[in-house]
């Protein structure tokens, strides 16, 4: 069984942590980790609350990610990996 080390973590149950699995094991799945957040479209003092929140490396990555995901014609149910790295 493999559990999230962040939740594990959360639960204050690090000492049932055996082995921590590096990218050469295993990939994540394709944008794993990265919290998205929608807003109406021109919602501008939202847009700009939600700036601050944005970090851009991570977005690159993300998009990166999710462009690659598109290219083989991947969702949410296809056991994709991938990890872009700047």
């Amino acid at each position: 069984t493999l559990l999230a080390y962040a939740g594990l973590s959360r639960m204050d149950m690090t000492e049932n942590i055996t082995a921590v699995l590096s990218n050469d094991e295993m990939l994540p799945a394709v944008a794993q980790g990265a919290i998205g957040i929608t807003c109406r479209k021109g919602d501008t003092k939202m847009l700009e609350f939600l700036a601050a929140l944005n970090h851009e490396k991570t977005k690159i990555c993300v998009d990166c990610e999710r462009a690659f995901l598109a290219k083989l014609d991947g969702s949410c149910r296809t056991p994709i990996a991938g990890q872009a790295v700047i």
